[in-house]
């Protein structure tokens, strides 16, 4: 059994992607500074009011278990 060199080689060349096209970054760099950069003030106020709204709804789960 013989194999195709040539259609091997051509199949498992690596080619080095360019790291700008046309003067914009590429699109994985472009995710990348995304979630590197800092959160605005606004993220973590709602993340807070989300943890808030969660233990108030715990709490009153569990006093309502209680008077019941």
């Amino acid at each position: 059994m013989q194999a195709n060199y040539v259609a091997l080689k051509r199949t498992y060349e690596q080619v080095s992607a360019p790291e700008q096209v046309d003067g914009e970054l590429v699109f994985v760099d472009r995710v990348q500074d995304w979630l590197e950069r800092e959160d605005s003030s606004l993220a973590p106020l709602c993340g807070y009011g989300a943890c808030a709204l969660t233990a108030l709804y715990l709490l009153g789960g569990i006093l309502r278990a209680v008077i019941s």
